[in-house]
C-alpha cells in the first residue's frame, strides 16, 4: 500500500484524505461489500413485557405454533429467573424445555 502523501511539515492537513470510514473498513474486513447486500430486520422494540408479550402471542398462533403461547406469568417468571441466573443460555434451555422440538421447523 503506498500512501498518496508524504510525512513531513503539514502532515495534519492531509491526514482527513487518508482516514479511512470506519463502518466501510469493518465491512471490508468482514467480507461484505455494502448496505445493499445486507437484509434489513425489523428488530422489536417493547417497552413492556406485556407488550413483548401480546407481539410473541400474535406471531406464535399466526404461525400454528401454540406450545410457544403462554401466559403473561409464566413469561415474566422465565424472564425474570434468566435475568438472575449466572447462565447466559438459561433462557433459551427454559423456552427449548417448554416447546421440546417444536423449533425444528426453523431450521
Amino acid at each position: 500500500m503506498t500512501w498518496p502523501t508524504r510525512f513531513g511539515p503539514g502532515i495534519r492537513a492531509n491526514l482527513k484524505k487518508l482516514q479511512l470510514d470506519p463502518i466501510e473498513v469493518e465491512r471490508f474486513l468482514q467480507h461484505r461489500s455494502s448496505d445493499k447486500d445486507q437484509i434489513k430486520l425489523d428488530i422489536p422494540r417493547d417497552k413492556t413485557l406485556n407488550e413483548a408479550v401480546k407481539r410473541m402471542t400474535e406471531a406464535a398462533e399466526a404461525a400454528g405454533r401454540n406450545q410457544l403461547v403462554r401466559s403473561l406469568d409464566e413469561w415474566k417468571s422465565l424472564v425474570l429467573a434468566a435475568m438472575k441466573a449466572d447462565d447466559f443460555n438459561t433462557f433459551n434451555k427454559d423456552v427449548v424445555k417448554w416447546v421440546g422440538n417444536t423449533l425444528l421447523w426453523m431450521i
